[in-house]
């Protein structure tokens, strides 16, 4: 089930919202990055314990329109700028509850935001691990033969 599905907030509009929630979370230096006139990610950085990380949240909305075809959405939701719409809305959503988490203590930011960490050549956490063996260099858990 796709939460926002058929939302009618302009991608514009939640993305403002994830940038403002971030501002009230002391981040800094924001930014979009953009392919062609679509908005693809949004890019930030925080002062940890006096060191500057940097986060990239993409907007992956390609896999949510055929997501949103899976769904059998009417087909007048299924185009590119709805796509964009709900991909940047459940963004925003997931952004809200990552901070919630972060504000209560239950978790770190570097916990909850980890696989959109930059690291130094510019691709994510998430990024490395998809395009590496095992977990960026880490030796895979040996098996006890316990299940």
């Amino acid at each position: 089930m796709i939460a926002n599905k058929l939302t009618s907030v302009p991608a514009d509009q939640s993305i403002a919202e994830i940038q403002k929630m971030l501002l009230g979370f002391r981040a800094s230096r924001m930014m979009i990055d953009y392919e062609g006139d679509s908005p693809a990610s949004l890019a930030f950085q925080v002062d940890r314990n006096g060191h500057k990380i940097s986060f990239r949240l993409p907007c992956n909305w390609e896999s949510m329109l055929e997501a949103l075809k899976r769904e059998n959405v009417p087909i007048r939701y299924r185009n590119k700028e709805h796509a964009q719409r709900v991909a940047w809305r459940v963004l925003r959503d997931w952004v809200r509850a990552q901070l919630t988490l972060i504000e209560a203590g239950v978790a770190k930011v570097e916990e909850v935001m980890l696989p959109w960490a930059i690291l130094g050549d510019g691709q994510t956490v998430a990024q490395r691990m998809l395009t590496s063996k095992g977990l960026i260099g880490l030796p895979a858990p040996e098996s006890d033969g316990a299940k």
